[in-house]
């Protein structure tokens, strides 16, 4: 009850701040001496809030985890490693990590990418307090504007949200560094029965490593002057553009990244998943078998067969498939069990021997597939570059750096050579 009574009067405190900002940028002024005064009091005890609700939070988690027996609970500190699961977000845990809050005290609510950007471009902040006080610490040495973590988070997790291989299951892990080195199992140790007096035997559970190295990933989008001048929801179309470009592309790097230069080693380019090859020049579907081999291959690796990738098209044409008697083929429970998720990240041009028309599916526990990703995206604005003066226009680049890496390549297994049937 004192988390819920806690977060009730957050909310008004926070209500009481946002009506500051909306009455000075109604009248398109900045705050007042007064104003000034008042919010930053109640930033102050917003602040206190959120540690106290966290504290309690933590005490809980503690609790729970004692209680059904999950052994001792570790809460977040600066040498943890956190991964996030698809419904988790990143602005979330830049919350938890207490990194939302903006060194002149600006409150991450009150901002606006569309009103950011709208300043950027004109010169004009008016009605765009918090987002002008923000970006006086987000300059940087070539002109671009750092995005505050709370805008920037925003613009990663929408890119997050359009990634199917994180929709399948695969973790996020925030990377404060350009590089995180971390462990991975090699090989699974081993449980022995132990005669009375008798010495336990050992097993040879070896690690190696897993590094994470930070890769840039650049959208740019371009958008028209009077667009960004007038535009009441720019600031979403904006942010809809930018996710959902470097979403896709981080998604199909994950499973088909060539490793060359900046671009990440994706699933289908790592060695050690397990592939199960539909023939030399490939081969249509006639039944689900391939698939029966894939979850095999990932169970006998101690896996969970859990999620299958797939092209829209091996969707439609596994669905088409009829037995002898002209009549749907029914699939086995290892195929019904799997979490099917359709990508157009996945191509259907692929060349296997003399197709030019192949394709490949994923099946296996995409739990082990795991993209750092910096938690700062860059955002630099532009009214001149290339033929945006002429065109009174404006260029918008985004850039975030992250990168790929399986902890278990043979939890996954990839049905490769797929072709349309005859």
């Amino acid at each position: 009850m004192r988390i819920i009574e806690l977060r009730q009067t957050k909310a008004a405190l926070t209500k009481m701040a946002e009506e500051i900002l909306s009455k000075a940028e109604t009248e398109k002024r900045d705050l007042t001496p007064e104003e000034r005064e008042r919010y930053e009091a109640l930033l102050e005890s917003i602040q206190a809030h959120n540690e106290e609700i966290r504290r309690l939070e933590e005490a809980e988690q503690r609790a729970k985890a004692l209680a059904s027996g999950g052994g001792q609970y570790l809460p977040s500190s600066p040498d943890a490693v956190r991964a996030l699961r698809p419904e988790e977000r990143i602005t979330d845990y830049l919350i938890r990590e207490r990194r939302d809050i903006l060194p002149d005290g600006v409150m991450d609510q009150t901002l606006s990418l569309g009103k950011m950007l709208r300043g950027i471009v004109t010169g004009d902040w008016r009605g765009a307090e918090a987002e002008r006080r923000a970006m006086g610490i987000g300059t940087d040495s070539l002109g671009g504007f750092l995005v505050p973590h709370p805008l920037s988070s925003r613009i990663i997790d929408l890119a997050r949200a359009q990634a199917r291989v994180i929709q399948a299951g695969a973790l996020t892990v925030p990377m404060d560094s350009s590089t995180l080195r971390l462990a991975k199992v090699l090989t699974d140790p081993r449980g022995y029965w132990k005669p009375e007096n008798a010495a336990i035997t050992e097993s040879d559970m070896t690690f190696g490593p897993l590094e994470l190295k930070a890769k840039t990933l650049a959208a740019l989008v371009r958008v028209s002057v009077e667009l960004l001048e007038d535009a009441q929801n720019l600031g979403q179309v904006v942010e809809t553009a930018l996710s959902e470009a470097l979403g896709l592309e981080l998604d199909r790097a994950a499973l088909l990244g060539s490793g060359v230069g900046e671009e990440p080693l994706g699933l289908y380019n790592i060695a050690g998943v397990t592939k199960i090859d539909m023939g030399d020049n490939g081969a249509a579907l006639t039944d689900y078998v391939p698939f029966s081999k894939a979850a095999q291959a990932v169970q006998e690796a101690n896996g969970t067969p859990v999620t299958l990738l797939w092209a829209p098209r091996t969707a439609g044409e596994t669905e088409r498939l009829k037995d002898t008697t002209g009549q749907p083929l029914q699939p086995p429970q290892s195929f019904q069990a799997l979490r099917k998720y359709p990508t157009t990240q996945i191509p259907t041009n692929l060349t296997k021997g003399t197709a030019t028309n192949a394709t490949f599916a994923v099946v296996g526990d995409f739990s082990n597939l795991l993209i750092g990703v910096r938690t700062n995206l860059l955002l630099e604005a532009s009214r001149e570059a290339n033929d945006a003066f002429k065109n009174l226009q404006v260029l918008i680049r985004a850039y975030l750096r992250a990168d790929v890496a399986i902890a278990r390549p043979n939890h996954f297994a990839i049905v490769d050579g797929i072709i349309p049937p005859a």
